[in-house]
């Protein structure tokens, strides 16, 4: 049960991080949202809420083929991950 909840919470915190702008500017925030992507792709995420000034907006918005927009306002936003046909 733990080894379920611990990596959920990591995503979490580190969504949080990038959402908050607790994450400094680096070389390698690029490879923070990749590995976040990976997250996303292997926990099954489908809808993101987030704080419309964040950087995980901006890559998201960078990614519109993946990406629907549901509902914006002055503060946040939420983004509905497109489905993706699997091939069999």
């Amino acid at each position: 049960m733990l080894n379920i909840i611990w990596p959920i919470f990591i995503i979490i915190s580190i969504i949080y991080a990038l959402i908050s702008g607790n994450i400094e500017n680096s070389s390698n925030e690029l490879e923070i949202l990749k590995s976040e992507k990976e997250k996303l792709d292997k926990y099954g995420i489908t809808h993101m809420l987030m704080y419309k000034k964040s950087k995980l907006r901006k890559f998201v918005e960078q990614n519109t083929e993946k990406y629907n927009l549901l509902y914006e306002d002055d503060n946040f936003c939420l983004f509905e991950r497109k489905q993706v046909k699997e091939s069999v």
